[in-house]
């Protein structure tokens, strides 16, 4: 009798192969994340809070470890609190950037008003030795035969959250989820020099009332992409509420996560 191994899929492996230390002091902590998320240092007060410089145009506020304390958190509460300060003064993205411990929030960004508020969690591993390699990233498969193909690799993982552009529309008895684009930082070029546009790998769905993310369908980038985008179907018999949570995933296994409201 034949074994057959079952089928798995590396989704995000979260994981670093240069050697990393965790006891940074504030400063070196500091310039260590404004550093990794190319940020333009420029500390100003924007209504009386803080904010520490620009990340592609929009502007970031920064939190270290020593920042949150008796457990304290960025949760619903405080972004509501910072938007009544500076809501009408940030223009449409604000980026916050804080331990992954210290985020109480679902999803990758918080909406109030026009606004969006980016979170940027900072995993428990801190990377102090980052130039000592050629990097290659850890590609994803995005159709089913290529779920189990192995790549050689050797550098680090970091999550660079991928631009998702979807809309959901409600059609019968089928919620439809819409992706209109997905771009990525990471620009990637083909022999030719040319510009690789097909960016996205998967898409993770989860229709129950969890709090947290439960996997329950995957789609692969090459079943649902249509002449405009990628399109997706989920039957209304299997949603336990009114949210839909949704993880998109690109080919470097970066990661965007939103929750949309039927």
């Amino acid at each position: 009798m034949e074994n057959h191994s079952p089928s798995f899929c590396l989704v995000n492996a979260g994981c670093y192969n240069l050697k990393s230390v965790f006891e940074l002091d504030r400063d070196k902590y500091y310039n260590f994340v404004l550093d990794l998320f190319h940020i333009d240092r420029k500390i100003s007060k924007i209504n009386g809070i803080q904010v520490d410089g620009k990340r592609r145009g929009d502007w970031v506020k920064v939190f270290t470890f020593q920042d949150f304390k008796d457990n304290t958190a960025i949760d619903e509460n405080y972004l509501i609190e910072l938007h009544d300060q500076i809501g009408g003064k940030i223009g449409n993205r604000f980026y916050l950037i804080a331990p992954e411990m210290n985020v109480d929030i679902v999803g990758d960004y918080y909406k109030i008003d026009n606004v969006k508020y980016y979170l940027l969690r900072i995993p428990y591993q801190v990377i102090t030795e980052l130039h000592k390699y050629k990097f290659k990233k850890l590609r994803q498969p995005n159709n089913k035969e290529k779920v189990n193909s192995i790549e050689n690799s050797v550098g680090f993982y970091f999550n660079e959250m991928p631009e998702v552009k979807a809309n959901l529309i409600e059609e019968n008895q089928f919620i439809k989820i819409v992706i209109e684009s997905v771009t990525s930082p990471y620009i990637e070029l083909d022999s030719n020099n040319k510009t690789i546009d097909d960016i996205l790998a998967m898409v993770l769905i989860d229709t129950s009332d969890n709090c947290n993310f439960i996997m329950q369908e995957v789609f692969f980038a090459d079943d649902i992409r249509n002449e405009s985008g990628y399109l997706l179907s989920i039957s209304k018999e299997k949603l336990l509420s009114n949210k839909i949570k949704v993880v998109y995933i690109d080919i470097f296994g970066n990661e965007f996560k939103e929750v949309l409201e039927v």
